[in-house]
C-alpha cells in the first residue's frame, strides 16, 4: 500500500467514522459499501476487514464474512476479537474443530472474554469431554456474574459432571427462563430449609411435563418432614399426579393457590434437601396407573408376544429436543425379532413416521383418543401391561421410570445433565437402563447394540 498523505489519512478517518456510525444505527448495507471502499484503499489494516466482516455477517453473507475474518486473523494473528468472531462463525457453520481452536486462541489473547470461554465449553461438550468443559464454563461464569444464560450453563455442566452442590445452586438461575403458574401474584415466603413440621408448603411445578413427573418425588420428601404439601402442576397432569402420595394435595396451574406458610418451585427442592447422586430419593414406583384402566388395556393388548412400548419423538419445538429424538425406523432390527410386538406410545409429533416404515416393519398403534381426558392416564395403564418400554429422552421415559417399568432409554452422545455420563444405570430410576451413542448422531449403532442385548435376554428366559 502506497504511503498516504495527511489529507488522505484524514479522509479515510472520516470514512471510518461514518461507517462505524452507520453500523451503530443498523444501516449495515450502507456501512458495508463504505468499508469496501476503505478496504480497497487500506487493504493491510486488519481492523477494517474485521469490521467489514461484522457487516457481512449481519447481512447474512456468511461466506464473505468468513473470508473477511480469516483475512483479519492472517494480518493480525494476535487479534483476540477477530479469533473470537471467526470461531463464532465457524461454530455456526458446524465446523466445530476449527472453531474450538479459534476459541482457544481467543481466550489466550483475551482471558476476560466470557463468551469465548462459554463457547469453548459448548464445543468441548459436543466432543464428549465433559470434564474438560467444566473449567471454561466456570471461567465464563466468573467473568459474567449477571449473564443468566452462562450461569445456567454452568449449572447443567456441574450437574452433568456430578458437582451437585454447585449445580443445584446454579440451577436457581433458571427462574428467569421458566413458565410460572402465578407470575406476578403474591405468594408465601420462599422456603429456604426451615422446619416444615406443622407447616403448609406450596410447591409450584415448572418447565415441561417430564420435569414435573421427574421431580414430583421431592414433594413426598417434604411430606416426610412433616409438611402438608400442596403441589401445583400442569392441569393435564392433575389426574396422574394424584397417585403420588395421600399426604400431597395436587392442584392444577389454573387453580388459585391456597394459603400456605412457604412456597417453593419444584426444581428448587433438591437444593433445599442437599441432594447428591448418592442421596436421590429413587424408590419407585411413586406414580401409579388407575387400576380400571390397567384392566381395560390388559384386555385390549392381550397376552401374546413380548410387548415393547416405544416412544421416539420429544417436542420438536423445544431447543432441548435437538439430537435427542430418534427415527422410528432405527428400531427395525428390534421389530424383526421373533415374538416381539412393538406398540406405539407416541402422540402428536412423530406419529407421521408410522406411515413411512420399512415394508416388513410393524408397529401397533392406538387411535387419537388416547389420553384425551388427561396426560398419560391411558399411557400409564398401557405401560403396566408391557414387558419393556423403549424411549427417547422425553416425558415418556420419566413416566415409565416413575411407574417402575423396565425401560431402555436411548441417549445421544452428550445427553441432558440428568443422565450424567458413561454409566448404564440411572440413580433417578432403578428400572431404567441407559444406552448411549458412541458417536454423535449414530442411532443405528446404538439400536444394533440394543437389539443384540434384547436377543441375549430373551434367549435367557426362554
Amino acid at each position: 500500500m502506497a504511503e498516504m498523505t495527511p489529507q488522505e489519512r484524514r479522509a479515510l478517518a472520516q470514512l471510518y467514522d461514518r461507517a462505524t456510525a452507520l453500523g451503530a444505527v443498523g444501516r449495515h448495507a450502507e456501512a458495508l459499501a463504505i468499508w469496501d471502499e476503505i478496504a480497497a484503499r487500506a487493504a493491510e489494516v486488519a481492523d477494517v476487514h474485521l469490521r467489514r466482516g461484522h457487516c457481512l455477517y449481519v447481512l447474512d453473507r456468511k461466506q464473505e464474512a468468513l473470508a473477511a475474518y480469516e483475512r483479519t486473523c492472517a494480518l493480525q494473528p494476535g487479534n483476540g476479537q477477530a479469533q473470537y468472531s471467526l470461531g463464532a462463525l465457524l461454530q455456526e457453520m458446524q465446523r466445530g474443530a476449527e472453531a474450538t481452536e479459534c476459541y482457544r486462541r481467543a481466550v489466550a489473547l483475551l482471558p476476560n472474554h466470557a463468551l469465548a470461554w462459554s463457547n469453548l465449553g459448548q464445543l468441548l461438550l459436543q466432543g464428549g469431554d465433559a470434564e474438560a468443559v467444566f473449567h471454561p464454563v466456570a471461567e465464563a461464569a466468573k467473568l459474567a456474574p449477571t449473564n443468566s444464560d452462562i450461569q445456567f450453563h454452568l449449572a447443567t455442566i456441574a450437574l452433568l459432571t456430578r458437582r451437585f452442590e454447585l449445580g443445584w445452586r446454579q440451577y436457581e438461575w433458571r427462574e428467569r427462563r421458566i413458565e410460572r403458574a402465578w407470575r406476578g401474584q403474591p405468594l408465601p415466603s420462599p422456603w429456604r430449609g426451615e422446619s416444615l413440621t406443622g407447616k403448609r408448603l406450596l410447591v409450584e411445578a415448572e418447565q415441561g411435563l417430564g420435569d414435573t413427573i421427574h421431580f414430583s418425588r421431592f414433594a413426598r420428601l417434604a411430606a416426610d418432614q412433616g409438611a402438608a404439601v400442596v403441589l401445583s402442576v400442569q392441569d393435564r397432569l392433575k389426574n396422574l399426579l394424584a397417585s403420588l402420595d395421600p399426604r400431597v394435595t395436587v392442584i392444577g396451574w389454573s387453580d388459585p393457590p391456597p394459603p400456605a406458610d412457604y412456597h417453593s418451585l419444584l426444581l428448587s427442592l433438591p437444593l433445599r434437601f442437599g441432594v447428591t447422586d448418592t442421596t436421590i430419593p429413587a424408590a419407585t414406583p411413586y406414580l401409579h396407573a388407575e387400576p380400571e384402566r390397567v384392566a381395560l388395556f390388559r384386555q385390549k393388548i392381550g397376552p401374546a408376544g413380548f410387548k415393547i412400548g416405544i416412544g421416539w419423538q420429544g417436542d420438536p419445538r423445544t431447543p432441548l429436543d435437538k439430537g435427542r429424538s430418534f427415527p422410528l425406523r432405527a428400531v427395525e432390527a428390534i421389530a424383526a425379532l421373533p415374538g416381539v410386538r412393538l406398540i406405539s406410545l407416541q402422540k402428536f409429533d412423530g406419529v407421521e413416521q408410522l406411515g413411512h416404515l420399512p415394508t416388513a416393519m410393524r408397529v401397533e398403534q392406538w387411535d387419537d383418543e388416547l389420553d384425551s381426558d388427561g396426560a398419560f392416564r391411558d399411557t400409564a395403564a398401557i405401560m403396566e401391561n408391557l414387558d419393556l418400554v423403549i424411549a427417547s429422552d422425553s416425558a415418556l421415559a420419566h413416566l415409565a421410570g416413575a411407574l417402575g417399568r423396565p425401560t431402555w432409554l436411548a441417549l445421544q452422545k452428550v445427553p441432558e445433565w440428568r443422565w450424567m455420563l458413561e454409566r448404564t444405570d440411572s440413580p433417578w430410576y432403578p428400572s431404567v437402563r441407559l444406552f448411549r451413542q458412541r458417536e454423535a448422531g449414530d442411532w443405528d449403532g446404538l439400536f444394533a447394540g440394543m437389539a443384540a442385548q434384547l436377543v441375549s435376554e430373551l434367549a435367557a428366559v426362554r
